[in-house]
């Protein structure tokens, strides 16, 4: 046995043997991976389209093929899967033109149904099993299954406006039936109709649907079909009876079918347009092309170019597939909206058109895609990105306000915040800059000051006056939305709303607007709750509610919060962590608050825990690189991206549109925006060698992470530098956003604790206009006898950095009533309480006497109106 003194000494060595290894930079390994250059053949479009957990539910991506940005996505549904499809489900009802990720019934217009089956008493109900096995596939441009209980076999693939669709019946003897409902869009139809043409080749018609997730919203889709060859019988229904041999039906669930010779192998192109069914063979007429195959080939190659804008290098293939399918997801909304000709519907309902060489876009899921998908979008492609931005003044201009979710031509209100302007100001700051920002700006404006009213009782944001007049929005019905009061989610989302609006006005030469908008963006300091740390609601009397600030409930989210609770919601202040930091106790509180919340990873809305599936938590992983301890960050990014895989079921939660998708582009980059409306990524270890992200004009950001798609999956950052000069800063700056350059970490396989954990490594804040302190009594009734002395306790929470000092003095009315001036030191976590004094003269009545206490830090003031009850005590 060796000596106790011995053993020691070994341990000693063996310490900084493996400190030294752990921070070392790895030794490059034999066989570095080599950049993919076709990106198209790592996208499996299965991924992600089956279920995410008992508490995500469905994932709602949908396989089938689309054109990066287009109109159609020709895609398979599955009976009862509110947003189309899921590869669980092996009842597939057919395949229809438009799709969306998002988590309520939408889309799902213009269904078809190939069949050997007879037609039925009910075809509008029928549907066939589909096979869920490798016979299934699905890449960029294209999509195949067969249905092997009739032996059909479809094959899928898109333009812009079209999907064309090859289906190969069996030589069974059975006849080979289509079936077209034009009554079958997800959401239920108002109206639609089917007309089957003379020709016997060509099928027509339209549908209207709506109501999104219960709003008011209304769109008509139109369509045009053209079959290779002619059909030699038909039939229509209208949803209560079938009529063979009928060419037309009108119906809210009207359909229709044709039959085609056993065996028959038939080509369908089908285009659509919100404009008209002229538009809709126009659009048909200006894509058409020689062969499925030649458009197949077409929908691949665009594909490729697109996704060839970021080229990665790794050695693990699961990686590599899951990256590029995210990518790919992250590219296909919004949606053009207008034909081929460049006219569309507007939201005023009347036909307007694009100039040449541009896009008017629809389909903006704003609260789920400016936190990280707006950002990715306009880096990759600025042109487009400038049209989405101009495709919503646009809007803004025939409907009189911006709209929140635009679905189609409608603004749906949909979720809390103002979330079309970071949207906006997103797409701005990453690169779009061709479109008119002036106009945009004073849209903006104009509804964070007079809520900015639209068509049909929209308004962009209700309640602006009470918000304005507060400086929060109160815990009353008239911020409820969606079944509940959602009083401190529109608080946090309008403070960030506003950040944006004033780093876009600063951008554009108005400091007035800049300033007014930087104070008002410190507007969720209104709602922290000094007692208990949270952001709370709280009354339009000023009062907070008594208690913890998270509460567990049986709901959707607590009370006060959209879709989460207090302890989910109290991290969303992405432009002033620093304040949040102060005001949470410092970067050790902060550190240890955020250890607990990250624990689990997707509760769900009700848990105190991280919920990595929904948009509120996306920025939590990087919030370790402000309190001076990036390898957590680095650390919980990576756990967070073992959440997504190349599987069906390889997501977190509902994609919608695109924004968990492009969450974990950035984070297998190691890198993320951080802070809307400001080109700043904030950095952890990327999962590959090497990355080169293509910007405009030739420029590039040229990553390299030596080992970080190794054997050992190297994880953890211990040296950075940037266009060759050391950093320990944890994000990059907006010189590389604007100009590309040279990144190249050092990789550990264990924590370095000393890189990056220094105050100056963190990531900017913007703390300008808050407030030094916040104030809460949490009992703001006393009862003090005429004559006599009572306390009241005062809770303070320091919210920036400076004075140590407080003071706080009180007024009366009543000259007998005297509070007594309290001051004193903040604690070193800048909390304090204080029992401030208040004493009655005997002569005082016995009545209510309102007392208001203020509080004075520095230049800051804090005013709270309390009651103090003169009643003798018994």
């Amino acid at each position: 046995m060796r000596s106790r003194s011995a053993l020691i000494a070994l341990v000693a060595v063996l310490a900084v043997v493996m400190t030294f290894f752990a921070a070392a930079p790895p030794t490059p390994y034999e066989g570095a991976p080599q950049l993919v250059t076709n990106p198209v053949d790592y996208v499996d479009t299965l991924i992600g389209t089956g279920r995410g957990g008992e508490t995500v539910g469905e994932i709602n991506n949908f396989p089938g093929p689309a054109v990066p940005f287009g109109m159609v996505q020709y895609s398979p549904d599955t009976a009862y899967n509110y947003a189309g499809y899921s590869n669980d489900n092996p009842h597939a009802t057919g395949f229809s033109m438009t799709h969306a990720s998002v988590g309520c019934p939408a889309f799902g217009d213009i269904s078809m149904l190939p069949t050997t089956s007879g037609i039925g008493a009910q075809p509008w109900n029928a549907w066939e099993t589909i096979a869920h096995d490798d016979t299934e596939v699905g890449e960029p441009g294209y999509y195949t299954v067969r249905f092997p209980d009739t032996g059909v076999t479809a094959e899928l693939t898109a333009t812009t406006h079209t999907g064309v669709g090859r289906f190969s019946y069996p030589h069974n003897d059975r006849p080979a039936v289509f079936h077209v409902r034009s009554g079958a869009s997800l959401a239920g139809n108002s109206r639609a109709t089917i007309r089957i043409g003379q020709d016997n080749r060509t099928i027509t018609g339209w549908a209207s649907s709506g109501g999104f997730c219960g709003k008011p919203n209304t769109y008509t889709v139109y369509f045009a079909m053209k079959f290779s060859r002619p059909f030699s019988s038909y039939g229509t229904w209208d949803g209560y009876w079938v009529y063979a041999g009928a060419r037309s039906a009108a119906s809210p669930y009207s359909g229709g079918y044709v039959e085609f010779p056993a065996g028959s192998v038939v080509e369908v192109q089908t285009a659509i347009s919100y404009v008209s069914v002229d538009g809709a063979r126009a659009n048909l007429e200006a894509e058409n092309a020689a062969s499925f195959d030649q458009v197949r080939a077409a929908a691949s190659a665009r594909w490729n170019a697109a996704l060839s804008r970021i080229t990665v290098a790794g050695r693990d293939t699961g990686d590599l597939e899951t990256f590029y399918t995210a990518l790919y997801r992250s590219l296909l909304h919004p949606n053009t909206f207008n034909d081929a000709d460049g006219r569309y519907v507007g939201f005023d309902g009347y036909i307007h058109s694009v100039g040449n060489g541009h896009t008017q876009y629809a389909n903006f899921s704003d609260w789920d895609t400016y936190r990280c998908l707006a950002a990715l979008q306009a880096l990759l492609f600025p042109d487009r990105a400038g049209d989405m931005a101009q495709s919503l003044v646009n809007d803004a201009e025939q409907s009189g306000s911006l709209p929140r979710w635009a679905f189609a031509n409608s603004a749906t209100g949909m979720m809390t915040g103002d979330s079309v302007v970071p949207l906006i100001v997103n797409l701005y700051a990453y690169g779009a800059k061709d479109f008119d920002a002036q106009a945009a700006l004073r849209y903006m404006v104009n509804a964070a000051t007079d809520g900015g009213k639209g068509l049909r009782g929209y308004v962009e944001r209700p309640g602006i006056a009470t918000y304005r007049a507060l400086g929060y929005a109160p815990h009353t019905l008239e911020f409820r939305t969606d079944g509940h009061i959602v009083d401190a989610s529109i608080t946090l989302e309008w403070s960030v709303d506003d950040f944006a609006i004033s780093r876009f006005a600063e951008a554009l030469g108005d400091a007035a607007t800049a300033a007014e908008f930087q104070a008002r963006a410190q507007y969720w300091q209104n709602l922290f709750n000094p007692s208990n740390r949270y952001v709370s609601p709280r009354s339009a009397w000023g009062f907070f509610g008594s208690g913890t600030g998270f509460v567990d409930t049986a709901g959707f989210g607590q009370d006060g919060y959209d879709e989460g609770n207090a302890e989910q919601y109290v991290w969303w202040v992405p432009h002033n962590v620093g304040g949040l930091i102060t005001a949470l106790g410092g970067r050790g509180a902060v550190a240890r608050r955020l250890d607990r919340f990250t624990k689990k990873l997707n509760v769900g809305p009700n848990e105190p825990y991280l919920w990595a599936g929904n948009e509120p938590g996306f920025g939590v992983p990087w919030l370790y690189n402000y309190v001076g301890q990036p390898w957590k960050t680095q650390r919980t990014v990576d756990r967070v991206r073992g959440l997504f895989g190349p599987t069906p079921d390889g997501a977190p939660g509902n994609d919608d549109l695109g924004a968990l998708s492009s969450w974990y582009v950035w984070a297998a980059l190691g890198m993320y925006p951080i802070t809307p409306a400001v080109p700043v990524l904030g950095l952890s270890a990327p999962l590959f060698d090497r990355v080169v992200f293509a910007l405009p004009g030739g420029k590039s950001i040229r990553m390299s992470a030596p080992g970080a798609s190794g054997p050992h999956h190297l994880k953890y950052i211990s040296g950075l530098s940037v266009d060759g000069r050391p950093s320990d800063r944890t994000f990059l700056p907006e010189s590389i956003v604007r100009h590309g350059g040279d990144v190249k970490f050092a990789l550990a396989a264990y924590p370095d604790k000393r890189w990056g954990t220094a105050e100056s490594s963190a990531p900017p804040s913007f703390g300008a206009g808050g407030t030094a302190v916040t104030v809460n009594i949490s009992r703001p009734l006393v009862t003090i006898p005429p004559g006599g002395t009572g306390t009241v306790k005062v809770d303070l929470q320091r919210m920036a950095d400076g004075p140590g000092d407080y003071t706080i003095t009180g007024t009366s009315y009543d000259s007998g009533v005297t509070p007594v001036r309290a001051f004193g030191h903040f604690a070193s976590d800048g909390s304090a309480t204080v029992n401030v004094a208040i004493t009655l003269k005997p002569s005082v009545a016995e009545d209510y006497y309102p007392v208001l206490l203020t509080t004075t830090v520095g230049d800051s003031t804090r005013r709270f109106m309390m009651l103090v009850v003169a009643s003798a005590l018994e």
